[in-house]
């Protein structure tokens, strides 16, 4: 009798957080915030995780602020517009800026130019050039150049970049500006680019976007900026 009172108790409290879970998002899709909330609830129907663990993400998400953006500094990857010599260097502008706020430092033009210019150099001389590098490779230079031994590469679902923002970590994202472009009009470039997360609000991930002269705290929609994100298997790079 004990055992199955215990397994009615189960069933009655995961009918219970069912019916909350059902009716919180009517209420989130009223106000367009169902994208993201839609992810609370395919894990409470998920029968791999325990009661606990489906209770702890509805907490989560309830305690989540509406919008966050930390003060990240801001300049283009090419800070005189001098493409000629920055043109690739979205990877290393994106390392530079998450850089620069864990400094609580401002970053000047001619500060931002000069230490582009030698983290290529770097490059140059310790990997026998400049190449694409992802999640894994920018975190490997931020390592070699900066000292950022602990840096962390994790899947970039909405949540989790949520997540680290909220600790107060820029999250660096490589993706395929021709999936931003849909949104941002002014890319000259539709290949390979890296954008740096800093915030996030009810339409989408507040950004830092090294490669446009508009590129400061825009807003790309949630859906726009992980579909850019899957050409590199959705893979994202914080440095702490």
């Amino acid at each position: 009798m004990l055992f199955l009172h215990s397994i009615f108790d189960m069933i009655v409290l995961e009918l219970i957080m069912k019916t909350i879970i059902f009716f919180s998002l009517l209420i989130f899709s009223f106000f367009g915030c169902i994208n993201e909330n839609f992810l609370v609830i395919t894990r409470v129907f998920d029968k791999g995780l325990s009661l606990s663990e489906k209770r702890n993400d509805v907490l989560k998400k309830i305690d989540m602020p509406l919008e966050y953006r930390l003060e990240v500094p801001f300049v283009m990857q090419a800070p005189f517009a001098n493409w000629s010599l920055h043109n690739e260097s979205c990877e290393e502008a994106g390392i530079l800026l998450a850089h620069y706020y864990y400094l609580n430092q401002s970053l000047s033009l001619e500060k931002a130019n000069q230490e582009l210019l030698d983290m290529v150099s770097y490059q140059q001389q310790y990997y026998g050039g400049e190449f694409d590098i992802y999640a894994d490779g920018m975190g490997q230079l931020a390592s070699d150049y900066y000292g950022y031994n602990n840096y962390h590469v994790f899947e970039g679902t909405i949540a989790k970049i949520k997540n680290e923002l909220l600790k107060n970590n820029p999250v660096i994202v490589p993706t395929t500006a021709a999936y931003l472009k849909t949104e941002k009009s002014d890319y000259p470039e539709m290949g390979y680019h890296v954008v740096v997360v800093v915030g996030y609000n009810e339409r989408g991930f507040v950004t830092h976007d090294p490669g446009t002269y508009t590129g400061a705290y825009f807003t790309y929609t949630y859906s726009s900026l992980q579909n850019a994100m899957r050409d590199y298997n959705s893979q994202v790079l914080v440095l702490k």
